[in-house]
C-alpha cells in the first residue's frame, strides 16, 4: 500500500513529536524517552497496516539491528541478567524511532520550515537564557547558576539554562549544532551567509561558558571537520567571520573571569603538555579493559560497568557509572561484536568524507551536499574514540544520537546519494 494513503493527521502528529523533541531534552529524559516510545508504537501500526516494512531494509537500520541483538544477547548471559536487560531489551525503540523520524521528515520538511524553525528557537532560546544567566546570576524563570567551590574559594561557575542542576547544557548545544546545520543548508543548499555565521558563533561561546570542556572540543572539532570537508567557496573568508568573533568573544570571557580561563584554557593546555589524563579517567579505563579482557567477545551486559567495577576494579577511583569512554565501555560491557558495530559506524563515516573530499579535490565534483556533511561530521564527533563521553546505554544520549542518524537516513533518501559505494 501506498504511504500516501496514510491520514495526513498521524503524519502530522508524528511530525509534532519531532519537531518537540529537542524541548523534551530539556525537561529531562522522561519527556523525549515518551515521545520515543508513543512514535514508535504508532509507526509500528502504521508500517503493519500500510506495508511500510521496506524502510528497515536500509542498511544504516540493518546495522543498527545486529547491534541490538548482540546487546540483548549479552545481556542474557550476564552475571547480572535483569539489570542489564533494564537498559537493552527495549532499546529496539530508538531503532523503530529512527526510521520514523527519517519517513516522517521525507513526507514533511519539503513542504515546510516547521522542524528548523523549532530547532533554531529552542537553541536561540538557550543562548540568550545562558548568557541573561552567566551576567546576571539567575536565568529568566529564576535557577541560578552553579558555583564550584573549593576550600571556600569559588573555583568555576557552571551555567546550566533550564537544565537547572543537570550540567548538559553544553553537551545538549554541541550535539544541536550538527542537526540545526544539516537542517540549515537542507533549504539553503551550500550557501551561508553572515547571520548563520553569529548563529553559530553565539553556541559556541553559550557552551564556552557552561566550563563543559568536552562539549566545547567537540563543537570547534566540528567546526574544523566542516571546514576540511564543506562545499562552499570563500572558505577563508568563512574561517575569518566565524573564528575572529569566537576568539574576541572567549578572549572577553577570559579576561574578566579568571577561573574560566583556568579551567577552560590553560588547565586543558596543561595536561596537554603533559600528555595526561584525569587519574580517575585512566582508573576507568583500566577497570574497563580489565572487565574486557575477562570477556572478550560478548562482553558482561549493557550498563554493568557499574556493578563489576568494584570486582575488576584498578585503584580506588575506578568505579563510576560507566568508562566515560564509549569504545572502553563496549568492550567491557558487549565485547568485541558490540564494540566492532560502532567502530564499523565511525569507519564508515570516516570514509565516507575522505572519499568526498578525494573527488571534490581531483574531479571538482561533490558527491556529499553540506546537509549531509553536517549530520556526518556530527556523528563522527559524537563517536570520536579519543575522547570523553556519557554512558552509551544513557536514553537521553541515546535518543540524541539516533536523531542524527535519523537525520542522516532521511537526507541520504531524498539526495539520492550512494553513501556505500
Amino acid at each position: 500500500m501506498n504511504s500516501n494513503s496514510i491520514n495526513p493527521k498521524i503524519i502530522n502528529y508524528l511530525y509534532y513529536l519531532v519537531c518537540l523533541l529537542p524541548i523534551g531534552f530539556i525537561s529531562g529524559p522522561l519527556i523525549p524517552d515518551l515521545i520515543i516510545v508513543i512514535s514508535s508504537i504508532v509507526f509500528l501500526y502504521l508500517s503493519q497496516k500500510y506495508k511500510l516494512w521496506y524502510l528497515f531494509k536500509n542498511k544504516f537500520v540493518i546495522l543498527l539491528f545486529i547491534f541490538y541483538l548482540i546487546i540483548v544477547i549479552s545481556s542474557s548471559l550476564s552475571e547480572n541478567i535483569l539489570f542489564s536487560f533494564k537498559s537493552s531489551l527495549f532499546y529496539f525503540r530508538f531503532i523503530i524511532f529512527c526510521v520514523m523520524a527519517s519517513f516522517i521528515l521525507k513526507n514533511k520538511t519539503a513542504s515546510d520550515n516547521l522542524i528548523f524553525n523549532f530547532y533554531f528557537y529552542t537553541i536561540l532560546v538557550l543562548i540568550i537564557d545562558s548568557y541573561v544567566q552567566y551576567l546576571f546570576g539567575k536565568n529568566l524563570i529564576g535557577l541560578e547558576k552553579i558555583i564550584i567551590a573549593e576550600n571556600q574559594s569559588i573555583i568555576d561557575i557552571k551555567i546550566t539554562s533550564f537544565f537547572g542542576e543537570d550540567e548538559i547544557l553544553g553537551s545538549f548545544l554541541s550535539k544541536m549544532l550538527p542537526i540545526i546545520s544539516a537542517l540549515y543548508f537542507l533549504k539553503n543548499e551550500n550557501r551561508f551567509n553572515l547571520k548563520s555565521l553569529i548563529f553559530v558563533t553565539a553556541i559556541i561561546i553559550s557552551i564556552f561558558l557552561t566550563s563543559e570542556r568536552a562539549a566545547f572540543i567537540q563543537a570547534l572539532m566540528f567546526l574544523t571537520l566542516f571546514f576540511i570537508f564543506g562545499n562552499f567557496k570563500k572558505k577563508i573568508l568563512f574561517f575569518i567571520c566565524l573564528i575572529v568573533p569566537l576568539f574576541l568573544g572567549v578572549l572577553v570571557i577570559t579576561n574578566f573571569d579568571d577561573n574560566k580561563k583556568q579551567r577552560m584554557i590553560k588547565s586543558p593546555i596543561a595536561n596537554l603538555k603533559q600528555g595526561r589524563i584525569s587519574s580517575h579517567h585512566q582508573s576507568h579505563f583500566i577497570t574497563g579493559i580489565n572487565m574486557f579482557k575477562d570477556q572478550i567477545m560478548i562482553g558482561h551486559g549493557p550498563k554493568t560497568f557499574r556493578i563489576l567495577c568494584k570486582k575488576y576494579k584498578h585503584d580506588d577511583q575506578s568505579c563510576s557509572n560507566h568508562p566515560h569512554n564509549t569504545y572502553i565501555q563496549l568492550l567491557a560491557e558487549t565485547g568485541i561484536l558490540g564494540f566492532g558495530i560502532v567502530a564499523f559506524l565511525f569507519l564508515f563515516i570516516s570514509s565516507m568524507l575522505i572519499k568526498n573530499l578525494y573527488i571534490k579535490l581531483r574531479h571538482s565534483i561533490n558527491v556529499l551536499n553540506n546537509d549531509i556533511i553536517s549530520i556526518l561530521c556530527g556523528i563522527f564527533v559524537y563517536i570520536w574514540p579519543i575522547s570523553p563521553h556519557g554512558n552509551f546505554f544513557n536514553n537521553w544520549l541515546s535518543g540524541m544520537l539516533f536523531l542524527q542518524i535519523a537525520i542522516l537516513i532521511f537526507l541520504n533518501s531524498i539526495k539520492f546519494v550512494k553513501l556505500n559505494k
